[in-house]
């Protein structure tokens, strides 16, 4: 982890175009974000709005790193400009993606008769050279089950 105060402020050549997080000081409070280019995301800030000054801090874990800033400055009673900051404080790892787990039931197979004969469809379209979820979508175009499970694919 690489930790930097801006010793030449608008000279962008020492910074670095790798992951990290930054926190840019400004007079009526810091933000503090993090980027996966920062020389990009600096040199943006810099064309649209003069900060005071910037500290970066170079780390793959900028997502993480940022939280953890947020959190010290909110601790601290420092006025942060981040939009999205309000949302954080009610999360503990806002930016982590919780999954539901997958519903595990029965496998619902459907039955066809054709001529007399009564088979899933799975196995019809097997037969056939076609995916069930072909065939489902040609029923769900209008087509009759016979046409849909029996018709190969046009190449």
């Amino acid at each position: 982890m690489k930790y930097m105060t801006s010793p030449r402020f608008y000279d962008l050549d020492h910074l670095d175009s790798k992951p990290g997080v930054y926190v840019l000081t400004f007079p009526d409070g810091i933000y503090i974000g993090s980027s996966k280019n920062l020389r990009a995301r600096i040199r943006c800030w810099l064309s649209t709005r003069k900060p005071l000054g910037y500290t970066f801090m170079i780390t793959s874990e900028y997502r993480e790193a940022e939280d953890r800033l947020i959190r010290k400055a909110r601790a601290r009673n420092l006025p942060i400009l981040n939009r999205n900051a309000a949302l954080r404080k009610y999360h503990r790892h806002p930016r982590t993606r919780r999954r539901k787990p997958p519903l595990k039931g029965p496998k619902i197979r459907r039955w066809i008769t054709i001529d007399g004969v009564r088979r899933p469809m799975s196995e019809w379209c097997r037969e056939a050279g076609i995916s069930v979820e072909c065939a489902l979508m040609r029923i769900r175009y209008g087509w009759a089950e016979r046409e849909a499970v029996m018709t190969p694919k046009k190449k």
